[in-house]
């Protein structure tokens, strides 16, 4: 939130079908990692979901605009695996939606343990 309480962006999620349905930022905001904390913030609140309705882990489904597949493919929800980072996996082909190319992406995530 901007210091004039109006917010910098936002995200929406759809717990039931584990997706981000759109994460948007104030042009000027972009560069300033808003978009990482509102995603960490966002797999945050699925892992939660995960765990509360005990699933074992959940496919996170993103539709991104082709510009930004780049954003995508290298978040890192703090995941390592041999050394190697994982982010969101292009599948499918490129289709439109609301007049612009976007490329469906996934990420699978684990529930959040519950302590």
């Amino acid at each position: 939130m901007l210091p004039s309480k109006e917010p910098a962006g936002t995200v929406r999620i759809v717990p039931s079908k584990t997706k981000i349905g759109r994460l948007c930022l104030l042009p000027d905001y972009r560069k300033h990692r808003f978009g990482s904390d509102l995603m960490s913030k966002a797999h945050g609140f699925l892992q939660s979901y995960l765990a509360e309705h005990h699933l074992k882990e959940g496919k996170i489904s993103l539709h991104a605009q082709i510009p930004v597949i780049p954003f995508y493919a290298r978040w890192v929800n703090s995941v390592f695996w041999d050394g190697f980072r994982l982010g969101y996996t292009a599948i499918g082909e490129i289709f439109d939606e609301d007049g612009a190319p976007h490329q469906k992406m996934i990420l699978t995530l684990q529930p959040a343990t519950v302590a």
